[in-house]
């Protein structure tokens, strides 16, 4: 028999959880409760102080969580346990914000509102009507301008987020408004007349991955990804010898599709045993790496949770435990409730 769900509410502000219209529990950083194993579950959160309250929907099957998009991140674990990281918004974010700064190009008013976070707004100048709206949360300040690119001008807006910088460029392509480009990284140039544009991004992983992108401007006027990769940071033949380290340096290249770097942290004995396309599939396809923070295993440093995106905001976790022989990893098992232990 499948144990009863279990929920883990997440919130940076404290507040009030109703379950099916009735009083549940106070949140003030995390807590967790029973639900039951099928059908719907409504919740809502009322947080303390000047903050809009949230309302979700959960659907449950056979103790599993049905993953569809959700308006705060969701993680189905193993176990029947369900992380909800809710982000409250502060009543002012329904409220008109300041102008930051405010462009007219061909016709049309870009303006850049801040709140908590910013918006992009850009409106008809003859109608006001809206032609387009980004909401970036992260977001700390940023500029508009119009840019010379390949002797046209272009709408620019640069917005300077948590982590780098992000570019979005416009311009009418007849009588249409074009996103030409949307493009994030710690560093964005163009070269040449402007045609061209570079990011880099550091992804801040264990053997220091840098994501390249270069674009190049299509016949439509739009940028085009032509290349995209990954490189080390700095390159050295220090391979990591604890078993935390190895693993995420393993899954973590795994995860960018950098398999000739993926084998060097692993042992030549489970190599010549298992085999890497084997160990491939026994991973399976995955988007991220994070702590195993809610399964038995997480107990042991080495264990690691591989996330698979479902849906926006919906990610499910498979959690594994490496071993290492001092080479590289040895042994990786696999925790399923449900299954009991997998081992490659």
């Amino acid at each position: 028999m499948n144990a009863l769900p279990v929920l883990i509410i997440k919130s940076p502000v404290p507040g009030l959880l109703l379950v099916n219209g009735q009083a549940a529990c106070e949140v003030d950083g995390v807590a967790s409760l029973p639900v039951s194993a099928t059908g719907d579950v409504f919740l809502l959160f009322t947080p303390y102080g000047d903050y809009l309250p949230i309302a979700m929907r959960l659907s449950f099957s056979g103790g599993d969580i049905m993953m569809r998009d959700f308006n705060h991140p969701v993680v189905a674990w193993p176990d029947n346990i369900t992380e909800i990281s809710l982000e409250p918004r502060p009543i002012g974010d329904a409220l008109p914000g300041r102008i930051a700064d405010v462009l007219h190009s061909e016709g049309a008013v870009y303006s850049l509102i801040r709140r908590e976070g910013c918006t992009l707004l850009i409106e008809d100048e003859q109608s006001d009507e809206e032609l387009f709206r980004l909401n970036i949360p992260g977001a700390k300040t940023g500029s508009l301008r119009e840019l010379d690119i390949s002797g046209e001008n272009v709408a620019g807006a640069l917005i300077e987020e948590e982590e780098g910088e992000r570019l979005l460029l416009f311009s009418y392509q007849g009588e249409r408004l074009m996103l030409l480009c949307d493009v994030s990284g710690d560093s964005i140039r163009f070269e040449g007349d402007g045609g061209v544009i570079r990011s880099v991004k550091s992804l801040g992983d264990v053997a220091g991955h840098d994501e390249m992108r270069l674009l190049e401007r299509r016949r439509d006027g739009g940028f085009e990804t032509v290349s995209h990769d990954f490189t080390a940071a700095s390159q050295t033949d220090e391979i990591p010898r604890n078993a935390r380290d190895l693993a995420l340096a393993l899954t973590q290249a795994l995860a960018l599709g950098l398999y000739d770097e993926a084998r060097a942290y692993i042992s030549p004995d489970y190599l010549s045993r298992v085999g890497f396309d084997e160990m491939r599939m026994f991973l399976g396809a995955f988007s991220t790496v994070e702590d195993a923070r809610y399964s038995p295993v997480m107990r042991e440093s080495t264990s690691l949770a591989l996330m698979t995106y479902t849906a926006n905001n919906a990610k499910v976790a498979r959690v594994y435990a490496f071993e290492s022989d001092g080479r590289g990893i040895s042994s990786i098992k696999r925790y399923d409730a449900k299954a009991s232990e997998g081992r490659a």
